[in-house]
């Protein structure tokens, strides 16, 4: 043929030409189908990490000075799911488990036996600096006691965290900035934590949990040392981190506080046992 080429009949009808194939023409549908398939299956995947929850425990039993005279069982075979945007409260006199639970649930430590799965992840096959990482970056915890140094400032102690995750100093202050002005706190940046009120102080270490960008909260007996009016506050800034999406489960011996949460969980002797009116609540007001 002309140009040197070389046709082989209809070339188009048998799919060749100049010794080349012609890609085969598509069966109507087909590539719609095989989008609708791959569609389907990232919708799955999301649906299962939806449905999935964001701290499963199975079996945990945690026992301090195993063997010895003085050895304590602190957890025995406790079972516990924990679903994005729940508010929990853990009810239980002192020396009941709650602390034991939530520093398990926190990453800062592990159970004797059992099973702990965070996001699908299973806690347990970590390494240490794995565990730490990933508790840097998801959870934030609060304490009682508040966790300030006290010759340091606001800003200063809500931006420690940050400061050892690797932020950058101008990044920082900008989150704290922001935290602080969301706990009512933005005319306290720079007063020494020595000289806040405890409900000030409390204040401050919710701050640093929101600077973090943490998604879980967990917190210690928050309003142990706090009056009622500051129990309330404290309360209702726990209650609007919950609403706009985090997960809170708060550890107390305070009816009060445990009233303020959707689903109520009693641990005595290191087994739990859920109030089945809270968890009818919290199905009925979970968060979308």
């Amino acid at each position: 043929g002309p140009y040197g080429l070389h046709y082989q009949g209809d070339s188009r009808a048998s799919g060749a030409y100049d010794g080349h194939r012609y890609p085969e023409p598509r069966e109507k549908g087909k590539h719609n189908t095989a989008v609708q398939e791959r569609n389907m299956n990232i919708m799955g995947v999301r649906d299962q990490e939806a449905s999935r929850p964001l701290m499963e425990m199975k079996s945990i039993t945690k026992i301090f000075f195993p063997g010895k005279e003085n050895e304590v069982r602190a957890l025995r075979h406790t079972d516990l799911s924990v679903r994005r945007g729940d508010m929990i409260a853990v009810m239980g006199p002192s020396g009941s488990g709650k602390s034991t639970l939530l520093h398990i649930l926190g990453m800062l430590d592990l159970p004797t036996r059992g099973k702990y799965w965070y996001d699908g992840q299973d806690v347990g096959a970590f390494s240490e600096a794995k565990r730490a990482a990933l508790r840097g970056e998801k959870i934030g915890i609060v304490l009682q006691d508040y966790g300030m140094i006290k010759e340091m400032s606001a800003a200063e102690n809500a931006e420690i965290p940050l400061v050892i995750a690797g932020r950058k100093r101008a990044e920082a202050k900008t989150a704290v900035a922001g935290a602080m002005e969301k706990v009512g706190l933005s005319d306290k940046l720079h007063v020494k934590a020595a000289l806040l009120s405890g409900g000030e102080q409390q204040r401050v270490a919710i701050a640093r949990v929101i600077a973090s960008g943490a998604e879980v909260i967990l917190a210690d007996e928050p309003t142990g040392a706090l009056d009622s009016d500051t129990t309330r506050e404290i309360m209702d800034l726990l209650e609007t981190l919950n609403r706009e999406g985090k997960t809170i489960v708060v550890a107390t011996h305070n009816q009060y506080v445990a009233d303020r949460c959707r689903r109520r969980i009693r641990i005595l002797d290191g087994q739990l046992k859920e109030d089945p009116d809270s968890v009818l609540a919290s199905e009925n007001n979970s968060i979308p």
